[in-house]
């Protein structure tokens, strides 16, 4: 026990400098340079920081070394978040009723000015001198410029008691954003059980959802918070972009956005992988091509030793094939295409498996290849 902490701390020995100079220098900057009631409580600011950093160290650990050794920890830490996910959709209703943060990044309560600003967040023009409130709601500004509508208050801008007028910049609805986020929530918490449940031993993959190496597995686990924290961004390009004209359109947008975020990141992924230089481009078999249809023969030899008689089941892209008594097969497979091929065995009644997921080149013809499950 000892020694295993004494080696957690020799590897990240690094970090611990590092996090002390971040969470010392933010910690001053946002002090002095922050109006927010939290940033002049020092000890806010700093349970909020070394929490933050914490988080922080613990993801890093999570997702880097070997990735066998530290399977478990990568789940327990999306499992960690997917909590903090559903936890964050509680915080609106028990939250103080006041502005946070205002120019060029807030959280307030107003309306917009702007020509062409979206009906439901425009201003009303002003009658009998007054403005009419009709449209005031609370907003996420990003970039705009804040003006009181309460004249003469000595009220922060933003605020219940001096709402905001906006110029300029980019103005979403608050709900717009909890929705998003409440989709992605959702997406996250369906996507964790489902992707830690192909990583296990007993799993027996399929063609559609092959069993997940460990390397896989903390891929596909980042990839799942990336799209939660992606979530409310890609809402906001799709506010701005499509415009709903309606609340119901909106709650059906923003929803969509978080719970799609992953098939959205996947279509951009998709899009700039094609818009990629060809110089760029990376080929496993540059100078070999093959053409349409044409056909490698594989040989294929499934370590047989321990396994309980007449269990071993091979399937390949989905189709059982037969395995001699040695654990041996020849298969013919159609060249520059993706192939799974799949054994299936009981090892003294327990279940093991393996698999083999590949794309064949004509150089591969005649190659010999192992399973061992």
């Amino acid at each position: 026990m000892k020694a295993g902490i004494l080696q957690w701390f020799k590897e990240w020995e690094w970090s611990f400098p590092a996090a002390a100079i971040f969470l010392c220098g933010a910690t001053t900057l946002l002090a002095q340079t922050s109006d927010l009631a939290f940033a002049q409580n020092s000890a806010a600011v700093l349970f909020a920081y070394l929490t933050g950093m914490a988080i922080i160290v613990w993801g890093i650990h999570a997702f880097t070394g070997n990735p066998e050794e530290r399977s478990a920890y990568g789940v327990n830490f999306a499992y960690f978040v997917m909590a903090v996910s559903l936890a964050v959709l509680i915080l609106p209703p028990v939250m103080r009723a006041d502005a946070f943060g205002g120019e060029p990044l807030g959280l307030v309560s107003g309306c917009v000015a702007t020509e062409g600003a979206h009906a439901t967040l425009a201003c009303p023009p002003e009658q009998d001198g007054k403005s009419r409130a009709s449209n005031n709601q609370w907003l996420l500004n990003i970039g705009g410029t804040l003006y009181g509508q309460a004249a003469g208050s000595t009220a922060d801008i933003g605020t219940r008691a001096n709402r905001a007028t906006i110029a300029g910049g980019i103005v979403v609805p608050l709900p717009f954003v909890v929705i998003a986020l409440f989709g992605g929530a959702i997406s996250l918490s369906r996507r964790i059980p489902e992707l830690q449940k192909r990583a296990e031993e007993s799993y027996i993959a399929t063609q559609d959802a092959p069993k997940l190496t460990h390397a896989e597995l903390r891929e596909k686990l980042l990839f799942q918070i990336v799209q939660y924290v992606s979530a409310p961004m890609i809402a906001i390009v799709a506010y701005q972009a499509i415009k709903p004209d309606s609340q119901s359109s909106a709650a059906a947008l923003a929803f969509i956005c978080g719970f799609g975020s992953e098939t959205v990141l996947l279509m951009i992924r998709g899009l700039a992988d094609g818009l990629r230089p060809k110089g760029a481009t990376l080929s496993s078999a540059q100078d070999v091509v093959a053409a349409p249809g044409e056909m490698v023969l594989l040989r294929i030899t499934v370590n047989t030793e321990g396994l309980d008689p007449g269990s071993l089941a091979i399937t390949v892209d989905g189709k059982a094939a037969q395995a001699n008594e040695d654990g041996f097969l020849e298969v013919e497979l159609e060249a520059g295409k993706e192939h799974l091929i799949i054994a299936n065995a009981k090892r003294m009644g327990q279940l093991v498996t393996d698999e083999l997921r590949m794309t064949p080149l004509v150089t591969d013809d005649a190659r010999p290849f192992a399973l061992n499950p």
